[in-house]
């Protein structure tokens, strides 16, 4: 059937690299289940120009279901690798701007006058 190709196709390209949990799983299952009432509702449409419009909508729907866990399941990821990125930064203005310092000196600390 089509429409499971285009499910699967749709699901492997936003889970791609990241570790799917189960609580990932449940809601994926919950973004197909969706999915299919969705398509079902679509077959009750009298013209072909009417399913092909609906159908192209739970399509919409699911990806941006599927993208949602993909984006939560994978924020993990994504914030080692921009702290990744941020300690290379760093380490490549060390190396290659002299006098370079990731975070500026405290100011001295000037006596407060006294008042008399």
């Amino acid at each position: 059937m089509k429409t499971r190709t285009f499910k699967t196709l749709i699901l492997a390209s936003a889970f791609i690299g990241l570790t799917v949990t189960a609580e990932a799983k449940g809601e994926l299952d919950q973004c197909l289940e969706g999915h299919e009432s969705c398509i079902a509702t679509c077959m009750d449409k009298e013209t072909l120009g009417s399913k092909s419009a609906c159908v192209a909508q739970c399509a919409v729907s699911e990806a941006q279901c599927a993208g949602e866990i993909g984006l939560k399941t994978g924020e993990p990821y994504i914030l080692d690798k921009i702290e990744e990125m941020e300690g290379l930064i760093e380490k490549f203005l060390k190396d290659f701007m002299p006098g370079y310092r990731s975070t500026p000196e405290p100011d001295e600390e000037k006596p407060e006058a006294t008042n008399t």
